[in-house]
């Protein structure tokens, strides 16, 4: 019976041997058998010539290998790193914001008398109950809505995507966050649609990771898969393309016009592309009167899909006052230089400097959603 458990048995050099005086026996006769058994080339010290220290090489090798492949992935270049480094600097300043704000609120309720975690704490039920997002919903619908409506309509042509690489798009789903954040928080807002967003397309799919994005249709910014075309057959002959290729210059806005801006990040690589689709569709078009009201700017005048937005959501809000709104919303990188203009309240028409104001901060993560 021992020589038939032995021979069952893993062939191991490294076998336990018992302690007690019982098992002597049967170990050594373990030992015995398997010292005739040849060893399999599988055996994690020795390869099929019996040579043990070529695994251990490979396995070295490989080892290495990895390392150097990990040292490979993690190198990054000086922009990349700059950018993480903004990010994570707006990322911070964005909790120490919200922690301001919240100690501000503390302090206001209790200077007032007011039980403030008690109210956090009712707050936070009714959002787990969905309270809160009716109660905006109905706020848009009654009080925002009826504002819109007054207003002309933008629209944001997303039909550029398969002209653009992954960079440019990620771009524009940001761009067009951007958007909807600051129509969100405008005192004038507008009925906004982003067309040719077709389902599984990367910009589409970029956004619907966005918190809240199932929302964006109930607060006068809808997403369709829909051509501009499509969306607007109704109403093409309101619409009027912007592109910085036109020879026509917007002067005034109408509230009766849908203004169309291309979703397109990378103009100088693209070049007329937005006045070549407006061709295409027989529209008018029409370009923002920069030249009119800046004596120059450090780069090119082609501005991001949010400023176009932000600056035509403004000159609304300032009653048609582009110089106003370019002041407010021209980012600080242009280093945008203001010709001299009347003051509006000076009844002589005295000349006065055009300030350069305070553009929004930060280039294109000015307008957090």
């Amino acid at each position: 019976m021992q020589d038939n458990d032995s021979s069952v048995m893993e062939p191991s050099t490294e076998t336990s041997i018992p302690t007690t005086s019982a098992g002597v026996e049967d170990s050594r006769s373990v030992a015995s058998s398997s010292a005739s058994l040849p060893l399999p080339s599988s055996s994690p010290h020795q390869d099929g010539d019996g040579n043990g220290d070529d695994n251990d090489n490979d396995n070295d090798d490989n080892e290495k290998d990895i390392v150097e492949e990990e040292e490979t992935t993690t190198k990054i270049s000086k922009n990349q790193r700059r950018r993480l480094l903004r990010r994570e600097k707006m990322l911070q300043r964005k909790v120490e914001r919200k922690q301001q704000r919240k100690d501000q609120s503390r302090a206001i309720a209790l200077a007032e008398g007011r039980d403030w975690e008690e109210e956090r704490r009712k707050e936070a039920e009714r959002a787990s109950q969905g309270e809160g997002t009716k109660r905006q919903n109905e706020l848009w619908q009654t009080v925002k809505l009826p504002l819109a409506k007054e207003s002309f309509q933008i629209a944001l042509d997303c039909s550029f995507e398969n002209q653009m690489n992954e960079r440019e798009i990620s771009s524009l789903a940001q761009q067009l966050r951007y958007c909807y954040a600051y129509n969100k928080k405008a005192t004038t807002p507008c009925l906004v649609g982003v067309t040719s967003l077709i389902e599984g397309s990367d910009t589409l799919t970029r956004l619907q990771k966005e918190m809240g994005f199932n929302e964006w249709g109930n607060r006068l910014f809808t997403c369709t898969s829909q051509s501009l075309e499509e969306y607007y057959v109704d109403n093409l002959s309101k619409i009027v393309y912007l592109t910085s290729d036109s020879e026509t210059i917007l002067n005034t806005l109408d509230d009766d016009k849908i203004y169309v801006i291309g979703g397109i990040v990378d103009r100088n690589r693209l070049k007329r592309v937005a006045m070549n689709r407006a061709e295409a569709l027989g529209v008018s078009t029409a370009k923002l009167p920069l030249d009119d009201h800046l004596a120059q700017m450090a780069s090119t005048p082609v501005l991001a899909c949010n400023h176009v937005f932000n600056i035509l959501i403004k000159t609304r809000e300032y009653k048609n006052d582009w110089s106003k709104a370019l002041e407010e919303i021209l980012p600080t990188r242009k280093e945008p230089i203001f010709k001299k203009r009347k003051n509006p309240s000076d009844e002589d028409g005295v000349v006065v400097d055009g300030p350069e104001g305070d553009p929004p901060k930060e280039d294109d993560e000015s307008q957090q959603p």
